[in-house]
């Protein structure tokens, strides 16, 4: 019987040393807590402990995820309130083609859904970016959708994030709206610092706003933040509008933003499924700010560099 007990004592010792260092093996933190990302699964990971702060450690490659789920989902419900220092590193290969359900009338998509406001990503750079969603063309559907590189939605702290090249395009015929951004879709009461875009911005609806660093802003900090890559925009020709910005595709002037010394060196373009709609207007700092007695088309002439050293809407 005494043997069975410590037979039975080691049994239960291995096991439990076993489930340790499977537990130890996923996502292993410093000394100071913060857990070190080093792979794609490890990233993947960040959604079952959205509250956590993390570090890169090394480059990581996403082109074995062909159609990435955003970290958190794509419906706003799992909202990432932690930090993410991408420590220098790069996260390369972004890439969705299939476009997602329409339900809940809202879809954000980036490798964050949706980034509340006490979520902070800092030093981290996206490389060969490759988002071309084009679906699915729902009729009578008012669903908004929000994409961008770093988060669809974002209410929190951003500096020296970069996307150096690809494609961030959401592109479909249909009802709706459509907000892309090269690093995000939708930036609410949030701090931007010393971020750079350099890829090309697509965004296609009923109504579409475009812009360098984020498709439509409230209540925003810019500083510091240069566009390189081309916006292109796209809506319907019964009634949509679409508007491209150098930094921001829309604004809300009752909740201004701020932008500092920021910079645009990107081409803007418009176009049309059908025939030409004049309420559509492009400009270097932003396409179109409305709300209140205040609506402001861009200046189509600022399609080449144009510069703000300091401008409050």
């Amino acid at each position: 019987m005494k043997k069975r007990t410590i037979k039975g004592l080691l049994t239960l010792a291995i096991i439990a040393l076993l489930t340790c260092l499977l537990l130890c093996a996923c996502n292993k933190a410093d000394d100071t807590g913060i857990i070190e990302i080093s792979t794609a699964e490890d990233l993947i990971r960040i959604s079952e402990r959205m509250d956590r702060d993390y570090i890169l450690v090394n480059d990581i490659d996403l082109t074995a995820y062909p159609d990435w789920e955003p970290i958190g989902g794509a419906y706003g419900k799992n909202i990432f309130t932690g930090t993410l220092d991408g420590n220098g590193y790069s996260i390369s290969g972004l890439r969705r083609t299939n476009s997602f359900a329409e339900k809940d009338n809202r879809i954000y998509f980036g490798l964050f859904g949706h980034v509340g406001g006490a979520g902070r990503v800092v030093n981290l750079t996206f490389k060969n970016v490759n988002v071309s969603m084009t679906g699915p063309a729902v009729d009578n559907s008012q669903t908004r959708v929000f994409c961008g590189a770093l988060a669809g939605a974002f209410y929190g702290t951003a500096e020296n994030v970069t996307v150096a090249n690809g494609t961030m395009s959401y592109n479909v015929c249909t009802n709706g709206c459509a907000y892309t951004g090269g690093l995000f879709g939708l930036a609410i009461g949030a701090t931007i610092k010393n971020c750079v875009n350099g890829s090309a911005v697509v965004s296609g609806r009923y109504g579409s706003s475009g812009g360098g660093i984020c498709g439509y802003a409230s209540n925003t900090k810019f500083e510091n933040c240069k566009n390189a890559g081309s916006v292109s925009t796209y809506c319907t020709s019964f009634g949509g509008a679409a508007y491209s910005g150098g930094i921001v595709g829309e604004a809300f002037s009752n909740n201004p933003n701020e932008y500092i010394a920021c910079e645009n060196i990107g081409n803007l373009s418009f176009g049309y499924y059908g025939d030409f709609d004049p309420s559509s207007s492009l400009g270097g700092l932003l396409g179109w700010i409305s709300g209140g007695a205040l609506n402001w088309h861009g200046d189509s002439n600022d399609i080449e560099a144009h510069k703000i050293n300091e401008l409050i809407q």
